[in-house]
């Protein structure tokens, strides 16, 4: 399947994945992607290389709940 990334992405899974197998410093991993050396120990500390979802955790409502119940 293929996958789609945003257009200013820095890192895929499969670079994330290297990131985390990789044996080389954070500085050296950072130049050879071309991101930040926090981004890296970013992904290194993770357990997982796929991207979180970006949907709001809350729904905030501009109504009050008894504004919405009388609609």
């Amino acid at each position: 399947m293929k996958q789609n990334y945003h257009v200013n992405a820095n890192t895929n899974s499969h670079s994330r994945a290297i990131i985390r197998c990789a044996n080389t410093s954070n500085i050296d991993l950072a130049r050879r992607f071309g991101v930040s050396t926090k981004t890296i120990a970013k992904w290194r500390g993770r357990d997982f290389v796929k991207d979180k979802t970006s949907r709001p955790k809350t729904m905030h409502y501009a109504l009050s709940e008894t504004e919405r119940e009388l609609i």
